[in-house]
């Protein structure tokens, strides 16, 4: 099978754009080539071109062409697009290539390593390095070339990091580069465009990499700070680049005056643990200079306390300010009351006040999505431009395009959900069997496929003649057949299957018709807390499950069980309980599966989860199973288990639910249960129940 390079496709498409002979020398211009390099590449084309039944004619002086019609010629270039080309390099790949090695190397590299490396003339090198030193300038560093000693970037250590860093967040794709630092990728992507993103990649110690993950793994819960994904993997990245450098002898200098500001910093005692992890893992003395480094890094991190003591001092007073004010701004130009959305309120605080310390650090802000918010959301995009004149005057610095995408963002999805809440929705309530995870699972997949219905509560059959259903609810979805006098019940299956769409599109058709919609003007709103103390009582008692979830964490890998019931028995020898405990556990569980086990056949997940009177806290934990088992005629390998006592109360049941669904809505949280460490499934497990706290306080 005939297969071209890059080049050899780039010279076709040029062949076949023209319409009479076209020389080498001119497709080498096009493509910025020599015209010795489009020689070397004529074997492929002239295979391919005789492959597909056509005829390359040569003409002294005149050059090459295909003897074929212009239909002809289309129809070949379509086939062109479609195939796949093997090794080569564009010529911004090339570039790219040669800058990383130029930053990554502290000695000169003669210019006929590159020749040689990539294929191409000395004159396309010169070309090249012309093209890299217009990009690296904007980072104070320049490309020294000396004829017979070579080629090297000469620059401050701080700016040849900040611009190898940026070049590896330039040439990959942040989600691609996340995946490949938590090791998840085994495979490379077929296609050129990959095995090039694999070659900068490459460029970086793995063994680095893995270690210093470790390190950041292992001293995570010891800091009790928790640092979001993006800021974790940059935090990886920043050390990776640090020690090789270091090793290399190249250290970083840091200005005296700011360095002794840093020290003050509460963040300096993170950056100092980080350091002496770092020193003793790869046997190397980390100056005060790189700590300073590592805590301007911290600082510029999202990092949360999870529900700390001292929670309130995680946002300034002067980020406050300028929340408010970018609020303010925002109202006032769209005329939408923004100023009581209280989940804006704190996203802003949240991403502000690490974004203010990178902005007054010198720090880079990289937005993946910018050019895409600036083409599809253009005017969220103005708007934010000018909440942005707010920052510029607090600051007294200039904002730079990816900040005011990222308050793109913010503003955006509020206004997107100012505009949903004026909507009017049907108010259903949810019920299932257990009142847990397929009932959380079911009330995800209702709100995802009907943006007319909302989900007032979640409850559970076995205590429904105790639950009062006032005025509000419109009517009830549940997995179990009963009657509610005056309301109607949409019985369904717990993974909401086509047929169960069309019983809730018909009882919604039905209640538009007859009227029986308790208020079809009314608005959703959210219901107020009737005093502060109502909401502080509440919000520790979520606080409460989820110290209780994340005490109780475990997962156990790789497990060799082959049934359910064995797997049952498994968890209940888990607990320090009493063999009859134990026994009563097991029947707890086996008369809630004997109401149908929910599981997710497309992931091969099953959630076990039962109300236990043996167990005084909620309960979670993951099992991955070294085989599948059959359960209901369907294939299981990752069990989630879910305990919770006999009679708890509703937040209870709130908080525990929200770990089953965020199986469903969060994809980076199922990837860590799937193929994930204990560390990447427990750092999953904190930030999706951070978030569910957020939301709680928020309401």
């Amino acid at each position: 099978m005939i297969k071209l390079t890059s080049r050899s496709k780039q010279i076709l498409a040029e062949i076949l754009n023209v319409e009479e002979y076209i020389t080498f020398k001119s497709i080498g211009k096009k493509i910025d080539v020599s015209s010795r390099t489009v020689l070397r590449e004529m074997d492929h084309v002239e295979d391919w071109v005789v492959k597909e039944g056509y005829k390359l004619t040569r003409k002294p002086s005149a050059g090459i062409k295909i003897k074929a019609t212009q239909d002809q010629k289309k129809e070949l270039l379509a086939k062109l697009e479609a195939e796949e080309i093997q090794g080569g390099y564009s010529p911004i790949d090339r570039q790219h290539l040669m800058l990383f090695k130029l930053l990554i190397t502290n000695e000169p590299i003669k210019t006929y390593f590159f020749t040689h490396e990539f294929e191409v003339s000395e004159g396309t090198i010169s070309n090249d390095l012309d093209q890299i030193e217009a990009w690296i300038k904007k980072y104070n560093l320049k490309i020294v070339r000396k004829p017979g000693y070579g080629i090297y970037i000469d620059g401050r250590e701080r700016d040849k990091r900040q611009a190898l860093t940026n070049l590896l967040y330039k040439t990959t794709d942040e989600n691609q580069l996340y995946q490949w630092i938590m090791d998840r990728s085994k495979e490379k992507i077929k296609g050129r465009t990959d095995d090039i993103r694999n070659e900068f990649l490459d460029l970086i110690d793995k063994e680095i990499i893995s270690k210093v993950q470790k390190v950041i793994d292992s001293l995570e819960e010891q800091l009790e700070e928790h640092l979001s994904d993006n800021a974790y993997m940059g935090l990886i990245i920043h050390l990776s680049i640090a020690i090789q450098r270091i090793r290399n002898d190249e250290e970083i200098k840091m200005d005296n005056d700011f360095l002794s500001e840093l020290q003050n910093c509460p963040e300096y005692i993170s950056a100092e643990k980080i350091s002496k992890a770092i020193g003793e893992t790869f046997d190397i003395d980390v100056p005060k200079d790189e700590i300073g480094y590592i805590t301007m890094h911290l600082k510029g991190a999202k990092v949360r306390k999870l529900l700390s003591d001292d929670s309130d001092v995680l946002f300034s007073n002067k980020t406050f300010e300028i929340v408010k004010e970018i609020i303010d701004v925002a109202s006032v130009a769209t005329g939408f009351g923004l100023h009581d959305d209280q989940e804006l309120l704190l996203a802003l605080l949240a991403h502000l006040e690490p974004a203010i310390n990178r902005l007054t650090m010198g720090l880079e802000i990289r937005n993946p999505l910018l050019e895409r918010i600036k083409e599809e959301y253009s005017e969220i995009y103005q708007l934010s431009s000018k909440c942005g004149k707010v920052l510029e005057k607090k600051l007294g610095l200039d904002i730079p395009e990816s900040e005011i995408g990222y308050l793109a963002m913010h503003l955006g999805a509020a206004l997107e959900n100012y505009k949903t809440s004026q909507k009017t929705k049907y108010r259903v309530v949810v019920a299932c069997a257990s009142g847990l995870g397929s009932s959380r699972l079911l009330s995800s997949r209702i709100e995802k496929e009907f943006s007319d219905v909302q989900v007032l509560d979640i409850i559970s059959t076995i205590n429904i003649e105790d639950y009062s259903f006032n005025e509000d609810v419109d009517f009830v979805i549940s997995t179990v057949d009963f009657e509610v006098e005056g309301i109607k019940v949409a019985v369904v299956n717990p993974l909401l299957n086509p047929e169960d769409k069309k019983k809730i599109q018909r009882v919604i058709t039905e209640l538009k018709k007859t009227n029986n919609k308790k208020d079809p003007a009314r608005k959703v709103q959210q219901s107020p807390v009737s005093n502060l103390e109502d909401k502080l009582t509440k919000m520790m008692d979520y606080s409460k499950c989820i110290m209780e979830i994340l005490k109780g964490f475990n997962f156990y890998e790789e497990v060799n069980l082959t049934s359910k019931n064995e797997v049952v028995e498994f968890i209940a020898n888990d607990f320090d309980i009493s063999q009859q405990e134990k026994q009563t556990l097991e029947k707890e569980f086996e008369a809630r599966e004997m109401l149908g086990s929910t599981i997710i056949p497309q992931k091969k997940i099953m959630v076990l989860h039962c109300r236990t009177t043996v167990l005084s806290t909620l309960v979670v934990k993951f099992l991955r199973l070294k085989e599948e088992i059959i359960v209901d005629n369907k294939q299981v390998k990752y069990i989630l288990i879910l305990i919770a006592p006999k009679n708890s109360p509703k937040t209870s049941i709130e908080t525990i639910s929200h770990v089953s669904k965020s199986l469903i809505e969060d994809k980076r949280f199922l990837d860590s249960f799937l193929t994930g460490t204990h560390g990447d499934l427990y750092r999953g497990l904190v930030r999706i129940l951070e978030g569910f706290y957020d939301i709680k306080s928020n309401e």
